[in-house]
């Protein structure tokens, strides 16, 4: 086994106030007085096979560390340490990324056992890794790739052919693009040449000789710069932004999560009795390309020393009974799947109850779901994760409550009590620091921030104000140093779990020929929690012909509907509907007055 000298950084709240230099003093929390030693020299597979760490729990001898949902195949930590190895060194034999500065790997796949490899692989190359949504379009697929420029490709045999298409029209070779599993016969027509699989690579590497191959070493403090993943942020025109996460700040979240699961008070608290620990088993079916679901539902799971069910995706009745196959322990979801859960299921069902921990995230969850859906499992503590893929998981469910607290006058409950290491503080539309559980914007500093937008340094300057990241939430915390959410300040929109920008929307909806001008807003939803609705100024053309012909108007609507379809992914599409309008409302410098429209009574 190898043993590596890692260089720590450790973190403190005043530390990292020293380090931004900010203009107001802050209170952090207690919690984020605890040294966290963050290491600055090691890449995220080393990390997660070799390291050692205060707060990490060793997984039992004979338990495995991922199983295959749909096989039941298990893999242990050995054979996926050897899988990464071999998996890169097969790739710098038949690509020859050595000869690239900064590679980037672009993975494009629902979940899959393979999917860690491929990025752990990555990762003893140097490489950066890209993870994007299978679900995009050509169009949207042809955009990212311009923005990451990646060289090699890892993607479901599903998507072959359309990821083949967006890759040649920006001067990507067929060859460069591996399939996770051979392609079926149909699959394989589509693609003209069958392409290499993950599985056929690892096998050139197991057969190669190993001294050949050196992985890559962090130099010291190299850790805060070099990029460990690219997450696609929700764009507006042009070219999509690319929010880059270095293996410092990935590991660092990790880490925070992983110390506050020991404890954060005077004395850590008895592994036994912690809410991850060895011998349990987390079911990973929020997608790995969404930050939580590959930081918190898979290493943070490994690190704690669970295993982790890997599944393709979430069907209700699926799910159900891969829980009861495997004994599932804890889950991570998001609101819409919570909807099904209450809307499908029993009270206290019985293929669940080996359930005893549940987190929810990527929008907040409203007090009567939650009330809800702890009577489907009530063995269970149901908390909420707050986050943002500039900063990471920002918050995790409190240590001393079994149901997230309701909130006192928010529409959701609590997202739970901010991580050791977070700074934060509550800021009044003038700028002036809220008092405790007096609303306001929250502002954070935190070592898991990212390091910036990939090659938009710019844009990335402009997320901050003298250091801080602006969440674009309004919140408030209680005495218990709680959050709670009680609307979003910013234009985004949350759609089961994604975030929108509704400028992406309106700057596509615009092209039509039709459309003279648009604006797209959220309405609310309770299986998806909101829902883009366009409202449209016709051209003159287009509204002659439909001010006297219903049956015009409704075949317009139904082909404004039917346009976004064809060039964005499902979420983005406007599943509230188009809503024809005389104007779109403006400030005299013309800004869209997006609220008056969002909180306007819907058309009779």
């Amino acid at each position: 086994m190898t043993v590596l000298t890692a260089h720590h950084h450790s973190v403190t709240a005043t530390e990292v106030l020293d380090a931004w230099k900010p203009v107001d003093v802050v209170e952090a929390l207690a919690s984020s007085e605890l040294d966290l030693e963050i290491p600055t020299n090691i890449t995220v597979p080393q990390f997660i096979f070799e390291s050692r760490h205060f707060a990490r729990l060793d997984h039992y001898p004979d338990a495995p560390w991922l199983i295959d949902s749909v096989s039941g195949r298990p893999i242990a930590r050995d054979e996926l340490r050897d899988r990464s190895r071999a998996l890169a060194q097969a790739v710098n034999l038949r690509y020859d990324t050595a000869q690239e500065e900064e590679p980037v790997v672009c993975i494009i796949s629902v979940n899959h056992v393979d999917y860690p490899t491929v990025a752990w692989a990555s990762h003893l190359l140097g490489a950066a890794v890209f993870t994007t949504n299978p679900a995009f379009t050509a169009e949207e697929f042809q955009l990212q790739f311009k923005a990451a420029k990646p060289s090699l490709f890892f993607v479901q045999p599903e998507v072959l052919a359309t990821v083949r298409d967006a890759a040649a029209a920006c001067g990507v070779a067929a060859d460069r693009i591996v399939a996770f599993n051979t392609p079926s016969t149909e699959v394989a027509d589509s693609t003209r040449k069958a392409p290499l699989t993950v599985q056929e690579l690892v096998n050139i590497g197991l057969d190669s000789d190993p001294s050949s191959f050196q992985e890559y070493r962090l130099g010291p403090e190299e850790g805060k710069t070099r990029t460990a993943i690219l997450f696609p942020s929700s764009g507006t025109t042009g070219v999509p932004k690319l929010i880059s996460v270095s293996h410092y700040a990935f590991i660092a979240n990790v880490l925070q999560a992983a110390v506050y699961n020991a404890g954060t008070g005077k004395e850590t608290i008895p592994v036994a009795r912690r809410r991850y620990k060895p011998g349990e088993v987390s079911l990973a079916v929020l997608p790995f390309f969404h930050i939580l679901g590959l930081l918190i539902n898979l290493h943070h799971a490994l690190f704690s020393g669970m295993t982790v069910v890997v599944a393709p995706k979430f069907s209700l009745g699926g799910t159900v009974k891969t829980i009861e196959k495997f004994k599932i322990t804890h889950l991570l979801l998001v609101p819409p799947m919570v909807v099904l859960f209450t809307k499908k299921l029993d009270v206290d069902v019985e293929e669940l109850r080996s359930v005893r921990m549940v987190s929810i995230a990527g929008a907040p969850l409203n007090n009567d779901l939650l009330t809800r859906f702890s009577k489907v499992i009530p063995q269970s503590v149901i908390g909420q994760i707050y986050g943002m893929t500039e900063a990471g998981a920002l918050t995790a469910p409190s240590l001393s409550a079994k149901i997230a607290t309701p909130g006192a006058g928010a529409s959701s409950a609590s997202v739970g009590k901010l991580l050791p290491g977070v700074v934060w503080k509550v800021v009044r539309p003038d700028g002036t620091l809220a008092e405790r559980g007096e609303k306001g914007e929250l502002w954070v500093k935190t070592p898991s921030m990212a390091a910036g937008y990939h090659n938009n340094s710019e844009s990335w300057a402009d997320t901050f104000v003298d250091g801080w990241l602006r969440s674009g939430d309004e919140v408030y915390l209680n005495e218990s140093d709680e959050v709670f959410v009680v609307q979003r300040l910013k234009d985004f929109m949350k759609v089961k779990g994604f975030r929108v920008n509704p400028e992406e929307i309106e700057s596509q909806l615009i092209k039509h020929e039709d459309v003279a001008d648009c604006c797209v807003v959220p309405v609310a939803d309770e299986f998806s929690g909101e829902l883009p609705k366009a409202f449209v100024v016709l051209t003159q053309a287009a509204r002659s012909r439909i001010d006297t012909d219903e049956e015009q108007r409704s075949r317009l609507a139904t082909s404004l509907l039917q346009y976004i379809a064809e060039h964005k992914v499902t979420y983005k599409q406007l599943g509230g509907g188009v809503e024809f309008c005389d104007e779109i409302p403006k400030t005299a410098s013309g800004k869209i007055l997006r609220r008056l429209l969002r909180d306007q009574k819907p058309a009779a």
